[in-house]
Order: C-alpha cells, then structure tokens, then sequence
C-alpha cells in the first residue's frame, strides 16, 4: 500500500477546502479517512520527537548514575558513536544535536526536573520530571518541533519492551493531552489549522529496529504508536464553525505494520503501514 506523501504546510488547509480528499496520485487518495491518517501522522510524530529527546535523557541519567565499573558497558550499548560530554553546564552528545540541561539529581529520583533540545540554538523544548518509578511528567510549552508549535502535558510510564530491539530501555506508555499548530506555507495564513489530541487511557510507544537510523541512534520520528487510542480534533482557527473530530484506534503492532481503525465524518476504515 503506497503511503500517502504530502507536504503539510499544504496538506492542512486542504482537509477544509477539498471536504478531506486527499490527492497524491496513489491508491490512498480517495480513501474516507486518508486526512485523518495525516492528522494523526503528524501528531504522532511530534509525540515521537518527544519520546526521543526524553529517551535519550533518562538513558543519560542512568550511565551518569552508574558504577564507573559499569559505564563503558552502558555507553557501548546506548551511546556507542555518541559520546556524552559536559560543557557549559549541560550535557550534549557527540555526533547528534542533542542538548540535556540536568538538574542535581537523576533523573530517576522523584523530584528531579531536566530539560531537553535537539538543537544547540535552540530554546529547551520539553521539561522532564520524575513523578515515581519509571514515570514522569513531560511538558511543552510553545515548543517548535520539526517545523511545528506544540503545547502538551504528557505522563510518560517507562515498561517492559515487548520487541528485540536494540537501543530500547523501555516502551513507553503515554497518557496526557496537547495542541498542535502546523505551520503553514507562504499562500496560506500561518497557524490556519490547530489540531488537539487526548490520550485517556494510554498508548504504548515503541521503537523496532528498522526504525533506527545507522547503527546506533534514532531520530525524531522513531517511535510509533502500537496499541491504544486517541482523539483529536482538527479547527479552522480562521472559522470557529469549522472543526472536526477523529478516532484513532490502534489495534496491534504486527512484523508487516501497525493495524489502526480511524473514525472520521461518518467513516471507519482500517490501515496497515
């Protein structure tokens, strides 16, 4: 099944205009729900750069944590080409444009608040606090992440991987809610669609091999939702009057793709990608 391609700094105005059918030139065009797969696409994929940066920083935490006899082992496994260094009061990894600003605690104590970027430049993008055991409160506030402005509130609860991955300490359960505001191209209004997600009863995050990048690390598009559901609703910020509402249902993680249900303007349709 050919994966729907469109840029979303078009894509977006375009669910409103086009009563939310979407042309690429490949089978996916006509299908009911395929707007409501690239809304969910996009939002998945911040969720996703989320999951990385706050990854990353737990996994720096616990070799910062460890016995030095125990730290090349962990740097081999988690940061083998990508060596953590400190500088300037921060934490940065070599190779990548990973920034972590640490507090004095780990991170796995509660309490402990780090934050986090993908960028040297750039502003801290998420605040992570550790709230217990393997759980904590991960926040954004006006965040731009890969080319679009995010607000959430998340609980992220580190589990037991359900796949051979290497690179994976945990899976990741996610509950929480958040906005998004894709930025729009030069013939559209900036921040014309806004997009709110609610995640009530958890989705289980995962990252499989042939999601990493190169031998070692992965980038900000590497985990993907496996099992759970979400809501979302989709506004014309320029016509309160205009908004629509989506069901994502995602059934199970399989070796040929993850199986999700979307609900959309009166339509179920199942996708395999």
């Amino acid at each position: 099944m050919k994966r729907a391609f469109i840029l979303l700094t078009v894509l977006f105005p375009l669910i409103y205009l086009n009563s939310c059918v979407i042309i690429d030139g490949g089978e996916d065009a006509q299908r009911k729900t395929a707007a409501a797969k690239i809304v969910y696409d996009e939002t998945e994929n911040n969720i996703s750069a989320i999951l990385v940066m706050t990854d990353i920083s737990i996994k720096l935490s616990k070799w910062i944590d460890a016995p030095e006899s125990q730290k090349d082992s962990i740097e081999d496994l988690y940061f083998p080409d990508f060596k953590p260094r400190f500088a300037n009061g921060r934490w940065s990894l070599l190779n990548s444009s990973y920034y972590i600003l640490p507090d004095t605690h780990s991170l796995s104590m509660t309490g402990a608040e780090w934050k986090a970027t993908a960028g040297e430049d750039e502003p801290y993008a998420i605040t992570i606090k550790c709230t217990g055991n393997d759980t904590w409160s991960v926040t954004c506030a006006n965040a731009s992440i890969i080319g679009t402005t995010i607000n959430s509130s998340l609980v992220v609860k580190g589990v037991s991987t359900k796949l051979d991955t290497k690179l994976a300490l945990f899976d990741y359960i996610i509950s929480g809610s958040g906005s998004l505001l894709p930025d729009a191209s030069d013939r559209h209004s900036r921040n014309h669609i806004n997009i709110a997600f609610n995640i009530k009863d958890g989705i289980r995050f995962i990252i499989t091999n042939s999601d990493i990048v190169g031998s070692n690390i992965y980038n900000l598009n590497s985990y993907r939702g496996a099992s759970g559901d979400m809501e979302m609703t989709v506004q014309n910020l320029s016509d309160a009057d205009q908004s629509d509402a989506i069901l994502v249902e995602i059934i199970a993680y399989t070796d040929y793709g993850v199986v999700k249900y979307f609900t959309f303007k009166g339509a179920r349709e199942v996708w395999t990608y």
